[in-house]
């Protein structure tokens, strides 16, 4: 359901049976270009880029569309189970990049059906046996905190290995430099045993114990205000919780790396 106190952008289509409809007020000079059939400027793409509302993106580009092939639309379809990651920025920040012909990652993304919204659980199980030789070096996964109980939770298990190091990070203001909205300004990073224990808690990264450590494993934060905790752990289930400081609410990156 749309926030009533947000403000919303009308303009009536011409090649759609519906009006076109942006919560997104920078959209609405590059709608009045597209159906004037004006070439866009930087400032427009950055809008285009920046905008999470990928409808109103997609009502523009078919309105261009049927203006330059009429009804006729062509797919290109990749049958391939799992998108691929690869890409030539390597940003710290990602998780799931990787360069060309070096050891992949997997990406899962959660959808409801028709639109559906909701609490889902997203899992992924390393498994072991002959001719099984790949290793999980990292998991992570976004979600929007909320106030009071609405957190952000990702769980994680150390497997029966005597112990193992890795480095739990919560990203919130770093990723407003990647085009996500509503960032979470200021991550707070509590991690829990399977005891429901408070084991270890991180507000600024670098404010930490393990500052140090993090550096040196190429995995700080590109932001001050993110946290990040590195943990030697027995095997055992863990529940990583991101939290806004001061109540603050918006977008966050849960991130799990596994050092050895």
């Amino acid at each position: 359901m749309s926030d009533p106190h947000r403000p919303k952008c009308y303009h009536q289509g011409v090649s759609m049976t519906h009006s076109f409809q942006t919560d997104d007020a920078r959209l609405g000079p590059v709608h009045d270009k597209v159906m004037a059939g004006e070439r866009l400027n930087t400032d427009d793409a950055l809008a285009l880029y920046r905008t999470g509302d990928i409808l109103a993106v997609g009502w523009m580009a078919n309105h261009v569309r049927e203006r330059m092939h009429g009804d006729k639309t062509y797919f290109n379809v990749n049958r391939h189970l799992n998108p691929t990651n690869v890409c030539v920025a390597a940003c710290r920040l990602c998780a799931f990049g990787r360069k060309k012909d070096t050891p992949g990652a997997y990406t899962m993304v959660v959808t409801g059906k028709n639109i559906t919204q909701g609490i889902s659980l997203a899992e992924v199980y390393e498994l072991y046996g002959p001719g099984l030789n790949s290793k999980l070096g990292n998991i992570s996964g976004r979600g929007f905190v909320g106030s009071g109980d609405d957190v952000l939770i990702s769980g994680f298990i150390v497997g029966d290995v005597g112990s193992s190091t890795v480095i739990v990070r919560a990203l919130g203001p770093s990723l407003a430099s990647f085009g996500v909205s509503d960032p979470l300004s200021d991550p707070i990073l509590t991690i829990y045993d399977s005891k429901g224990s408070m084991i270890a808690t991180n507000d600024n990264w670098h404010d930490g114990n393990n500052a140090l450590d993090v550096e040196r494993n190429g995995l700080a934060p590109p932001n001050a205000l993110d946290s990040a905790i590195v943990l030697h752990l027995p095997p055992g289930a863990y529940t990583a919780v991101v939290r806004g400081a001061n109540g603050a609410t918006g977008n966050a990156l849960a991130e799990v790396y596994h050092l050895d």
